[in-house]
């Protein structure tokens, strides 16, 4: 097996990446599989949790291996095995193929599609964001279908909440959101404590053992900018994932904020990206997340402290149940 060194994306912590950098690999069936099979074996976070026995992984399909011809044989049986692990964050990319386990399967939609009924005077300031007054309401409406993007695009929360100012309390949707940057997540969240507060540990797998990790490493929240200390509503659903989750987990926090909706799609891993000898990409989870209280939620989901489904009959009449009930609640 050949050596690899790594180059490092980003800093530990975030919602970081980083890429494999391969010195004159094999490129055959055979070889791609192990450097496949290896690179999990050695750094996918979530094998001891799911109780996952990878040896066997590799027991039973390296003999498949040895029989293929043909690169589509390969990619379905990584296909197989990705879609087995039920990690949104484990990916394949070849050519104009990908593979991406579908977390929100057999869940509730609970879309946002229906919101903008409830909303007037809207303004978006970034591709990111839009926010609008709740009809009928001294609420404010403040939508997030991303966390990804430029962090200039979320600073521009502080001249929301201004715009808020006298509101009794602001509505925060993040449904179907998958995700993005921690840090973007942060810059959001930090505008609703007062104080610096833990949010959530973390840490990292660094050993040939399935349970080897490092100690805990505990993050935390900090106050920026314009501080909103009325009611809030964090509306959530199964599309709700990764750096959705950071955004959650922070919320939580405060005294002021009440998640409603539906459970989230639990997805912590922060994936690294690794390349194969045949060019392909793949992603896989390299950490563990955790509550303040341990509390792990990979493939699980944070549950919202009221729970609310949108029904086929709500669907039928074009009401966004989730969102009536925030209204309800702050007002």
């Amino acid at each position: 097996m050949k050596k690899y060194y790594l180059i490092l994306l980003l800093l530990a912590g975030s919602s970081c990446e980083r890429l494999l950098i391969e010195e004159n690999p094999q490129n055959t069936l055979v070889e791609n599989f192990e450097v496949f099979w290896q690179e999990f074996d050695r750094h996918y976070s979530f094998l001891a949790l799911k109780q996952i026995d990878w040896d066997s992984v590799y027991q039973i399909n390296r003999p498949r291996v040895a029989r293929f011809t043909t690169n589509k044989e390969l990619y379905d049986l990584f296909e197989e095995i990705i879609l087995n692990l039920e990690d949104g964050h484990v990916n394949l990319f070849a050519g104009n193929r990908s593979v991406r386990y579908d977390f929100t399967e057999g869940f509730p939609v609970n879309s946002p599609e229906f919101a903008s009924r409830y909303l007037e005077n809207v303004i978006q300031p970034a591709d990111q964001i839009f926010y609008a007054d709740v009809v009928n309401t001294n609420l404010g409406f403040i939508s997030i279908r991303s966390f990804g993007g430029n962090q200039a695009a979320f600073e521009n929360i502080d001249v929301i909440i201004q715009q808020f100012a006298d509101k009794a309390g602001i509505i925060i949707d993040v449904r179907s959101n998958g995700g993005g940057s921690d840090t973007n997540s942060n810059t959001i969240a930090a505008r609703f404590t007062d104080q610096r507060r833990l949010y959530r540990r973390f840490r990292y797998r660094n050993g040939p053992q399935s349970t080897d990790f490092t100690d805990w490493l505990d993050d935390y929240i900090e106050p920026k900018g314009t501080y909103f200390s009325r009611p809030v509503a964090v509306l959530t659903n199964r599309g709700c994932y990764s750096a959705t989750e950071d955004f959650i987990l922070a919320m939580r926090q405060f005294s002021q904020v009440t998640v409603v909706g539906g459970v989230t799609g639990g997805g912590s891993g922060n994936p690294i990206i690794r390349e194969l000898p045949n060019g392909w990409v793949f992603r896989l989870s390299s950490w563990m997340v955790a509550s303040p209280d341990f509390t792990i939620y990979e493939g699980i989901g944070l549950a919202p402290d009221v729970q609310v489904t949108i029904s086929e009959a709500d669907i039928a009449e074009e009401r966004d149940t989730i969102l009536e009930e925030a209204i309800k609640l702050l007002q």
